[in-house]
């Protein structure tokens, strides 16, 4: 950290914007010259920031005029009205050196609390994926032109262990890499490459937000009147009812010798059945027609053979439209288990009314953009709420959180429940984004996949990633035109014409 504290402080020395000499000690070592920023980390009602009235504040950024024996002259920095504004200053007053010292850091970074509020031009944050995103979002919000994330994984943040031997300063490895970097050297390549998106992709779950013991209440209650809880609750028996059918109907209808086989492995046989079922069929009987008559002769599958036979009697039916889950109740052979399951299915069935109501007050942008906007009549808005809470009660039993889109594309038959809520799901929405091409064979497909890549090929090309190379390699310019600029007048006031004219060129 020294040497990453150094080098701007001898930047800034070289260019004249700090007075040599004197220096104040502040905390964590640093130190601060004539002309630093540094910036109050305590509030303290007794000293007036050159202003009437205007007190001390944790947070305050101040700028150091003059450097005494036990003190320091700042004045507070008067942070602009608007983006691009020039930032003003107070009245010059002193602060202690022990207020310092005790209270005070180098300002020129600030941490997520302290920026919030303020608006700047170019946001830079350092971030890893155990931040909070309620401070990620704080820093990926604040520059008006300009936001940049460093992402860095946090198993490459330095630990306290004293166990370990010391090593290089890291500052070495990243300098090293940054004249690799501006030389055009494979070994910039070295660092590590992994997606910073995908680095800070854990920060969304994080909550920084502490909830107190009423909201904690209040979640837990939510929480169990959660369509996802009560789902579960769903998928653990009704499909367990069902499969006990299945195989009681394989007993019935098939040989001994042929029902043991059957039912060694069921689990894609019962999958094609639920589906058949839920498509509005009847299972036992779909398991009856496929057995009566039709003997299971030298097969290697006894299970195999009847999904076969059960998959090209049905086809793909569209699972159907569920009204409610208590009109979907199967019938229990234990009357308290029937009971229970009564209940769940009445509380999904009041949830998803809810959710539906919710959504009409509200109107999220995945109802609209799925149903349109609420209507003003109490018939047709009723409607509008049955249909969103269908939308609704589907997001939340499978967690689709996207903000836009009402639903995901279609799940696999190998889940028939979540595909059954699908389409009860897609059967609502008014609007439907694209072109539906579920029933298209599969020569349709590849006859539209070709005409995809004949009218595209003459398309004029995408250059949204160059633009904002351009736009990112505009603003680097005209740092580095600064940068160059300070180093013209310094080299000027060492004497080095040689020097100054390089970098006057550069700044050209």
């Amino acid at each position: 950290m020294a040497c990453g504290r150094q080098r701007p402080r001898g930047y800034l020395l070289d260019w004249g914007q700090l007075q040599p000499g004197k220096t104040a000690a502040l905390r964590e070592g640093a130190r601060a010259y004539a002309g630093d920023l540094v910036i109050a980390r305590q509030n303290d009602n007794r000293l007036e920031a050159g202003e009437p009235g205007r007190m001390l504040a944790n947070g305050d950024l101040l700028r150091v005029q003059a450097v005494g024996e036990n003190d320091l002259t700042v004045s507070r920095l008067i942070r602009p009205d608007h983006v691009g504004g020039e930032r003003t200053r107070s009245a010059p007053f002193t602060i202690t050196r022990s207020y310092a010292h005790t209270y005070c850091d180098l300002g020129y970074a600030q941490t997520w609390h302290t920026v919030e509020g303020q608006t700047v031009s170019v946001g830079i944050a350092v971030a890893s994926d155990k931040r909070t995103r309620e401070g990620l979002y704080v820093a990926m919000s604040r520059g008006a032109h300009r936001n940049e994330v460093y992402a860095y994984p946090s198993a490459q943040e330095p630990t306290e262990s004293v166990s370990q031997p010391p090593g290089p300063d890291p500052e070495l490895a990243r300098q090293r890499r940054l004249l690799a970097d501006r030389e055009g050297l494979a070994s910039a390549a070295a660092i590590d490459n992994k997606d910073p998106v995908t680095i800070l992709a854990p920060v969304v779950r994080h909550d920084d937000a502490e909830l107190s013991a009423t909201e904690t209440r209040e979640r837990a209650l939510s929480d169990a009147d959660h369509l996802g809880a009560l789902h579960a609750i769903w998928m653990d028996q009704c499909p367990a009812e069902a499969y006990g059918r299945y195989a009681q109907a394989v007993r019935d209808h098939a040989e001994p010798a042929d029902a043991e086989q059957i039912l060694k492995d069921t689990d894609r046989l019962w999958r094609t059945v639920r589906s058949a079922e839920l498509a509005g069929l009847d299972g036992g009987g779909v398991i009856r027609a496929a057995i009566t008559g039709r003997p299971f002769t030298s097969v290697r599958s006894h299970s195999g053979v009847l999904n076969a036979r059960i998959r090209k009697m049905t086809g793909d039916l569209p699972s159907r439209i569920r009204d409610s889950w208590m009109a979907r109740l199967p019938r229990f052979a234990d009357p308290e288990l029937g009971q229970y399951m009564a209940e769940v299915a009445a509380a999904m069935d009041d949830r998803q009314r809810r959710i539906g109501e919710h959504a009409a007050r509200e109107a999220p942008l995945w109802a609209t953009q799925a149903l349109g906007q609420v209507p003003d009549g109490a018939e047709a808005r009723a409607e509008w709420e049955a249909r969103a809470g269908r939308l609704g009660a589907y997001r939340e039993m499978f967690g689709w959180d996207h903000p836009g889109e009402a639903i995901d594309p279609e799940p696999a038959p190998t889940s028939p429940e979540a595909r059954a809520e699908w389409h009860t799901a897609f059967g609502v929405m008014a609007r439907v984004e694209g072109i539906d091409v579920r029933n298209l064979t599969d020569g349709q497909l590849l006859a539209r996949r070709r005409a995809y890549e004949a009218e595209t090929s003459w398309a004029p090309k995408h250059v949204a990633e160059e633009l904002r190379a351009a736009r990112r390699q505009q603003q680097f310019s005209k740092v580095e035109a600064t940068r160059h600029a300070y180093e013209t007048a310094a080299a000027a006031r060492h004497g080095n014409a040689e020097m100054a004219a390089l970098h006057e060129k550069a700044a050209g």
